[in-house]
């Protein structure tokens, strides 16, 4: 079973000995875990640190890519996370993936994410002004943030600036791998003087990995790779969500509820793959919209017939490539700066190139 198990990792978060805020906390640990993995021989250092990454909450699942589970409420348990297994192991059937991530389970939220350090945050019920959607509907929402993980990780193999992101990451937080070993021993340690030397020894690690975070995070060149990147992000994301579930309005179903204004509905529209966006003129420039008329040219022209695993893995196949060869095409060049009609135009040619 590849879990890894740290306990001192809940006692990390709540120590009065880390100076970090709660989310600074998990992008350094979760990044220090799942980017070094695939880079460096940290797998090895854990074993010879003899540190345990463990479920903060002693749920242990036999899954090979999910390193812990971490419950936010106490209504929640292991049945909850087994249902997020049951929809990573449906979408690797649609695009195979090895990526190792630590999962969050709130109860009853509206914020589901994946973060780029590679944790993905879900909710056991998705739940918008007060309404409660089904398990079922919920599970959209799960396949459209492990869609986010295997995008990255794919694109990470084939193009290099995201791989160069991945490295600039891993080589932050080495830094900060010692912390968790220097919390251990204080939790262990009697002596008082060691305890405070190690107290400020954590509290040097912890400042300078803090600023070398923040220097990634104010890095001019990661954030207009952002820019360009997470359009594409986001549409590979509901595709993989919208196939896994079979309905090409299944995004769309989960970005409404009872009672929604007109504007809420037109603005998910974008989500739905069987609405005729119009490519001319198209002017929507946030992510989640951007290539919405990439969208319907995908359900006008390329929707599978019968949902067979063999049409749902060339579709993907064919829009993984031709994202590639737009981000090959328009990093570091004037490319960068179109309309989101052009932007549209272009990913719809390569396309249509593609399936001739």
């Amino acid at each position: 079973m590849a879990f890894l198990s740290v306990s001192v990792i809940g006692n990390w978060f709540d120590s009065k000995y880390f100076f970090l805020n709660q989310e600074v906390i998990s992008n350094l640990l979760f990044l220090i875990i799942l980017i070094l993995l695939p880079f460096s021989s940290f797998s090895e250092e854990i074993s010879k640190s003899s540190i345990s990454l463990s479920s903060f909450d002693h749920c242990r699942l036999d899954h090979p890519q999910i390193l812990f589970v971490h419950f936010w409420d106490q209504r929640l348990n292991c049945d909850d996370a087994k249902e997020f297994t049951r929809v990573v192991n449906d979408v690797n059937d649609l695009v195979s993936s090895s990526s190792l991530f630590g999962l969050y389970i709130s109860h009853l939220n509206f914020n589901n994410s994946y973060d780029e350090s590679g944790f993905i945050s879900i909710s056991n019920r998705l739940i918008n002004k007060r309404y409660i959607y089904s398990l079922d509907k919920t599970k959209t929402v799960w396949a459209h943030e492990y869609g986010h993980l295997i995008f990255q990780e794919i694109i990470a193999n084939k193009f290099m600036p995201i791989s160069e992101q991945k490295l600039a990451y891993e080589k932050a937080f080495n830094i900060a791998l010692e912390i968790p070993i220097l919390e251990d021993k204080i939790k262990f340690s009697k002596d008082e003087n060691e305890v405070l030397k190690l107290q400020q020894e954590i509290k040097k690690i912890s400042d300078e990995s803090e600023k070398l975070y923040r220097k990634i995070e104010e890095n001019e060149s990661f954030k207009k790779l952002d820019l360009l990147f997470h359009p594409y992000a986001e549409l590979y994301a509901d595709l993989i969500a919208v196939l896994y579930k079979e309905n090409p309005r299944a995004e769309y179903e989960v970005s409404i509820y009872p009672g929604s204004s007109e504007e809420e509905i037109e603005i998910a529209s974008v989500r739905n793959f069987t609405v005729e966006h119009q490519l001319a003129g198209w002017k929507f420039s946030e992510k989640h919209g951007l290539l919405a008329p990439t969208k319907s040219f995908l359900y006008l022209k390329l929707w599978p017939l019968k949902y067979e695993i063999s049409e749902k893995r060339n579709l993907l196949q064919i829009v993984f490539h031709s994202i590639l060869s737009e981000l090959e095409n328009r990093w570091g060049t004037a490319l960068e700066f179109l309309t989101p009609e052009e932007i549209n135009f272009r990913l719809i040619t390569k396309i249509k190139h593609l399936i001739k």
